[in-house]
């Protein structure tokens, strides 16, 4: 199975922003399902800076399925930005920097059982 969304959300008076997200969901096996997902998001210039931000961000992921309803999952996700664009807790801007050391990456490994 393949998804994909691409949209352009105009903000009145700040800037415009182009969002392309394109993902997947492979069955290696029965048992196991391989994720992956690439997210691009672009703005018009930043009043404040004259530049133009760009995010983007990989995501890896499998399940594998112990149980009709229990499986064990892990997802890998990075993200990147240039020219000022925020990646991570854009809510609180004081751990945000504008400079390219601000990239991100997560990890998640547990078990999931569904009632």
């Amino acid at each position: 199975m393949y998804g994909g969304n691409w949209s352009r959300v105009n903000t009145t008076g700040l800037f415009k922003k182009h969002v392309c997200e394109l993902g997947v969901d492979h069955t290696l096996s029965k048992p196991v399902h391989w994720l992956a997902s690439v997210l691009k998001r672009s703005f018009s210039t930043n009043c404040n800076t004259g530049l133009k931000p760009k995010i983007a961000q990989l995501n890896l992921g499998v399940d594998y399925y112990l149980l009709k309803r229990t499986d064990l999952y892990s997802l890998a996700s990075y993200a990147s930005h240039k020219n000022g664009g925020r990646v991570g807790n854009i809510a609180s801007p004081t751990i945000q920097r504008c400079d390219s050391k601000s990239n991100q990456t997560s990890v998640a490994l547990g078990i999931r059982h569904r009632f």
